[in-house]
């Protein structure tokens, strides 16, 4: 079961990396996108 644990904790990370890697590079937010949420930009 702690195996299960790490692999979704894996996933988690990769996700979060690839979508913070977007944001960064071309202020697209992909998690925002993909389930029809996310903040607005104030400026």
């Amino acid at each position: 079961m702690d195996n299960t644990w790490k692999k979704i904790a894996l996933l988690f990370i990769i996700i979060g990396a690839i979508n913070w890697g977007l944001i960064g590079l071309f202020e697209f937010d992909l998690v925002a996108t993909l389930f029809g949420g996310g903040s607005k930009k104030a400026c």
